[in-house]
């Protein structure tokens, strides 16, 4: 019975090395793909529940009260909105407005503001005059029986109001929120006062994790138009293992002054 030779047994041998090598680099090709594609899907996934949270919260906003600094961004949330029904003024200040109930109830503590246009009035000290003033005690609507029935919600100060609201509605909030980038992540802050050190992630406390390998925010607010309301425009790029993606979104401000 006739064996291999020496030279067919080298030539088989370098055959198949050959045919080794090249499955080899098929499948680390193909392991190369599916990890670039999982961290792509990953940074995508990240991306959108990033923005989506950011774009929920924005649109819910006090109008014009949203800043921004130091990769930082900072929304003060509506807890309620009313319509009032005689609005004090300076030459008739009031401790207390008439305002038809909302869903939820009213806190003490709240903070009210009619037509808001300057985003730093929202957070100096209520002082009786301007456009914010303070309830000071909690309005239960249920004790009316009906949510079509006036209410008074007593203030803290004597306050007349300098600008009316050509829609008759006031706002109320109690504390900010704020999304900042740091290190490579984005978080979440809240619970802190209006009357923050600045906007910047060491004043505002211990954040939320929101998103990772996140190397660069930019959010740019345009003022409200005649065609729109007030518009945050956002650019978050995110990056991992050698895949950077980068999102671009608006997110509108729904309330209108």
């Amino acid at each position: 019975m006739r064996g291999f030779t020496l030279i067919e047994m080298v030539v088989s041998i370098t055959l198949l090395g050959i045919v080794g090598l090249f499955v080899g680099e098929v499948v680390r090709q193909s392991l190369v793909l599916y990890s670039d594609s999982s961290t792509r899907e990953a940074l995508i996934q990240q991306g959108r529940f990033a923005t989506e949270r950011l774009r929920r919260e924005i649109r819910e906003a006090i109008p014009n009260s949203v800043v921004v600094a130091n990769n930082c961004i900072e929304i003060l949330p509506i807890t309620n909105s009313a319509i009032y029904m005689e609005l004090p003024t300076p030459s008739s200040a009031s401790s207390s407005i008439r305002v038809l109930p909302v869903v939820k109830s009213i806190t003490a503590g709240e903070r009210i503001v009619v037509y808001p246009t300057d985003s730093s009035e929202l957070r100096d000290s209520v002082d009786g005059s301007g456009q914010t003033a303070q309830v000071s005690a909690d309005v239960d609507f249920t004790a009316s029986g009906a949510m079509t029935t006036m209410v008074n919600v007593s203030l803290t100060a004597s306050t007349g109001f300098t600008t009316l609201s050509p829609a008759d509605r006031l706002y109320f909030y109690r504390e900010p929120v704020a999304f900042c980038l740091v290190d490579n992540e984005l978080r979440r802050y809240s619970g802190y006062a209006l009357h923050r050190a600045s906007l910047e992630h060491t004043s505002l406390g211990q954040g939320v994790r929101v998103a990772g390998n996140l190397t660069a925010v930019n959010f740019v607010v345009s003022s409200p138009q005649l065609q729109r309301n007030g518009l945050v425009k956002m650019e978050l790029t995110f990056s991992d293992n050698g895949e950077q993606i980068r999102f671009d979104h608006d997110a509108l401000i729904y309330n209108t002054p």
